[in-house]
């Protein structure tokens, strides 16, 4: 399909001499990306700003997340914009930053004093999604409420009535649901759930625009990498401009834009370099 649309580029004369095809599910994830059809957020001007560096188009398409995985899988896509790493996905994906940071945040009602390590909720009733993480250890004297069902506003709705005291999920959805529930009396916990970590974008090992070598030194540094980006295959020079947007500022001034709040930094012992 690509060499189609390369054509199709050829004869009608136009300016960009590659496509970038990101994949993403159809539900809203805002403000990263909107419902589909409607591709706009934080993800489709991070995407077009790396995509423009390398004088290349972005082209986004919309399907459920099985749908799009598979995609991935098939190299009919060529990469996911924010792909939690796991061993499964290593097998057809190769994974490195985006610029973005990854991580938790706590909400609680307004008179529990703030949470900066684990051991201080001991005694109190946290919530967690069924089949979700549990993000703190067995040995924590906690009560534990696991709803059948579970999204942020209803965690935040039973904290404000006290029916639970705690509640640890990405930081995204909590900053951005605080922004727009102002008038609910809890709190949000910025330093609660430990160091954030780099987000990572997910690139298709059988996109025709990524060429790597094995190096089984990089699963020592990170466990589901054991290819090596080579030449200067799209996929590499797609990682260089996000490095370049981070480092000079772009990607935080992205991120504040759409979010209205700073983005965290990361500590130098989470600081992804290879």
């Amino acid at each position: 399909m690509r060499w189609l649309l390369l054509l199709l580029v050829l004869l009608s004369g136009s300016a960009w001499a590659c496509e970038l095809i990101m994949g993403y599910r159809t539900t809203q994830r805002p403000p990263f990306i909107a419902g589909a059809p409607d591709n706009t957020g934080l993800y489709k001007e991070l995407y077009e700003t790396a995509a423009a560096k390398m004088g290349c188009q972005l082209t986004i398409i919309r399907s459920s997340k099985s749908r799009i995985l598979a995609k991935l899988e098939s190299g009919d896509i060529d990469f996911y914009p924010g792909l939690t790493p796991t061993s499964e996905r290593a097998q057809y994906v190769h994974f490195f930053p985006n610029g973005l940071v990854d991580g938790y945040m706590g909400i609680s009602h307004l008179d529990l004093a703030d949470i900066t390590h684990h051991a201080q909720l001991s005694g109190k009733t946290l919530l967690i999604a069924k089949g979700g993480p549990k993000l703190v250890s067995d040995d924590l004297d906690v009560i534990i409420k696991q709803p059948p069902e579970l999204s942020v506003a209803m965690a935040a709705e039973m904290i404000d009535q006290q029916k639970a005291d705690f509640y640890m999920y990405n930081f995204t959805s909590l900053i951005e649901f605080m922004k727009h529930n102002k008038h609910l009396n809890i709190k949000l916990h910025r330093q609660c759930c430990g160091e954030f970590q780099p987000m990572q974008l997910g690139f298709s090992l059988k996109s025709e625009l990524i060429k790597t070598t094995p190096n089984n030194q990089l699963r020592v540094r990170y466990p589901y990498n054991n290819q090596q980006l080579e030449g200067e295959s799209k996929a590499l020079q797609l990682k260089k401009a996000l490095a370049e947007m981070k480092q000079d500022g772009t990607t935080a001034g992205i991120f504040y834009k759409h979010f209205n709040y700073p983005m965290p930094r990361l500590t130098p012992n989470n600081q992804q370099v290879d």
